[in-house]
């Protein structure tokens, strides 16, 4: 019993270092694949839901050292917002492995058409 807990683990562990193991090391080939797909923007509200709101807002607004995605947003183009999400920036986490690819798909197309 013990070798093939033994053998579990190790296989586990495996499987493990090879998914994180997957994405680029400077996440460009990550968001060019994230950029090809097409983003459901009512999918992205769910993930907007779920992810963001509790730091940004409903609304979006932000507040104290959240920042404002009505202000932000409009001025940064596709690949600097899906890097920000993939990577984080300042107190904001990273979501690159808390979401799919499709995943931050849809909350960009969600932002786009959110705060425009």
């Amino acid at each position: 019993m013990t070798r093939f807990c033994t053998a579990l683990l190790f296989l586990a562990s495996f499987a493990t270092l090879n998914l994180t193991g997957c994405a680029g090391e400077d996440g460009g080939d990550d968001v060019d694949a994230i950029l090809a797909l097409n983003g459901v923007v009512a999918s992205g509200a769910t993930v907007y839901d779920a992810q963001c709101k509790v730091c940004h807002g409903a609304d979006g607004a932000g507040g104290g050292s959240f920042p404002s995605l009505v202000a932000m947003v409009p001025g940064q183009g596709d690949e600097e917002i899906v890097s920000i999400v993939l990577e984080g920036e300042a107190a904001m986490p990273e979501f690159r492995s808390k979401l799919s690819d499709q995943e931050v798909a849809d909350l960009l197309a969600y932002l786009r058409e959110t705060f425009k």
